[in-house]
């Protein structure tokens, strides 16, 4: 498996990390908490937005390239595309806003223009001679959003965590992530916006696709601003108390992880 050292190296740092942040959640919380900012708001509704791209981007592109034989299959694999295209779409547009109220509609109209641009994107190589490279592009971009979105929401209303800015008093209520509480939806491990703000690395398909990232300049630059992006909506969502440092180190770690992996798997395989 290619790049298979590094997908070690990350789980490795990860445990490592989980391990440090586990017995010390409840201290960073109380030293980096600082509600209403302009930051985090910011960061709130710009960490939004790159799961929903990516997402809407694949649904479009795959239902486009449905060749099932059997007409039940087409039908039952089409309106389960569909419904994923729904969630990225709407959950993408209600993230926004929640952030800022303003913009729901502006974004629902956004979201609608990139469907119609992702359709002629996807057109466009399902014609050339990239087509096959495409259709495994498309997968791993499909399976990296489907569980960032829908896999973390799963584990979210499994673990059931109170989200820091609701504790009356943090030192008696703090609980460990590990420590299941309830099903409730809105929980704090892990972070969905920290899941999403790692999306951006997705961007590495391109070399498969074109020339662009192929030399080292651009790939490290590009691997600079996605690692940026990332590190400021994780800041920004323990600033405002929405989750601790556990929290957004597993959302953004399930997305990076399931991206390498599912390009390994589909895109590297021999």
């Amino acid at each position: 498996m290619k790049n298979k050292k590094l997908i070690i190296l990350i789980g490795a740092v990860y445990v490592l990390l989980m391990t440090i942040f586990t017995f010390n959640d409840l201290k960073i919380a109380l030293w980096i908490y600082e509600p209403g900012t302009a930051y985090a708001k910011i960061f709130e509704f710009l960490g939004t937005i790159p799961m929903p791209i990516m997402g809407i981007f694949a649904c479009v592109a795959f239902l486009m390239d449905l060749h099932y034989d059997k007409m039940i299959k087409k039908i039952l694999m089409g309106f389960l595309i569909a419904m994923n295209l729904s969630y990225f779409f709407f959950i993408g547009a209600f993230s926004i806003r929640d952030a800022i109220p303003s913009m729901f509609v502006p974004f629902i109209i956004i979201y609608a223009v990139w469907g119609v641009v992702s359709f002629f994107i996807a057109r466009k190589y399902y014609a050339s001679n990239k087509a096959e490279t495409f259709r495994k592009v498309v997968r791993v971009l499909l399976a990296t959003c489907a569980i960032g979105v829908i896999g973390l929401d799963i584990i979210k209303t499994t673990f059931g965590r109170p989200r820091f800015y609701l504790l009356d008093d943090p030192i008696s209520q703090f609980k460990y992530w590990f420590v299941i509480q309830s099903h409730e939806f809105n929980s704090s491990f892990p972070s969905g916006h920290a899941a999403k703000s790692a999306m951006p690395y997705a961007i590495f398909v391109l070399p498969y696709l074109t020339d662009h990232l192929k030399s080292n300049g651009p790939k490290a630059i590009t691997f600079v601003l996605c690692t940026a992006f990332m590190l400021c909506t994780m800041l920004a969502r323990m600033m405002d108390g929405m989750h601790y440092a556990t929290d957004v180190l597993t959302g953004a770690v399930v997305v990076i992880l399931t991206f390498l992996i599912s390009k390994n798997l589909i895109l590297d395989k021999e």
